[in-house]
Order: C-alpha cells, then structure tokens, then sequence
C-alpha cells in the first residue's frame, strides 16, 4: 500500500516528538503530504517544522479541540489520512507501556495506525 496522506498527533512529549520525526520519514518515503496536529499551536509549528527539516514539502497543519483520541480519528477521517501515527505515551502521567491515547486510536482509527517509541 503506498501511503498518500499521513495524520501524525503530537502534544510535544518525547514519544509525539518522535512519532513526527517516523511520520515525517515515512510521508518522504511515500511522496506522501503530512498533516500535523495537535490541540497546541506551539507543538504543530514545532512538528511541522521537523518534517520539514527531515524533507517533506508538503505538509499540512491542524489545530484539534476535544478529546485528544476522538479528535485524532476525527482528523483522520477528514483529511482522508490512510496513515495514523501516534506516539505511545504523551504527557498525561500514564505509567504502563501503551499510553491512553495511543491505545484508543489503535482500536477505533479509521486507517491504518503506527504507534511510535522511542528508543532512547
């Protein structure tokens, strides 16, 4: 399957910033566009600015409201995403492997999900 469009979710915490970096690599393998989201505008620019460093030139942003794992499937859903990448633990103090977020997206993505940890 060749990837065209790819939905990364970030919220600045380690595992998110590493998610955008493996997003960003796998859009530049694909020619696919980027979306970048994430409910701070801060941490978009943020990611946004790393895929470009990595070599995508098309990327996309988007701000989401809401519940975080909802808000992510909603996007994928609405920019046609066939790649969900998520980090696998964000800020929110979880302490067990598979963060909250992660864990929701990968049951109930309207696509395929990747979820990211990273290795150091």
């Amino acid at each position: 399957m060749a990837y065209r469009v790819v939905l990364v979710g970030t919220d600045g915490s380690a595992p998110a910033i590493a998610a955008v970096d493996q997003a960003a690599r796998v859009a530049l393998a694909f020619g696919a566009r980027l979306v970048v989201a994430g409910s701070d505008d801060a941490q978009v620019r943020a990611g946004v600015e790393t895929a470009r460093d990595v070599g995508v030139t098309d990327v996309g942003s988007r701000t989401l409201t809401g519940e975080p794992a909802g808000a992510l499937r909603a996007a994928a859903e609405d920019d046609g995403a066939e790649l969900l990448v998520v980090g696998a633990q964000g800020t929110t103090g979880a302490q067990h492997t598979l963060g909250r977020v992660a864990n929701a997206v990968s049951h109930h993505a309207p696509c395929d999900v990747l979820i990211v940890v990273p290795t150091s």
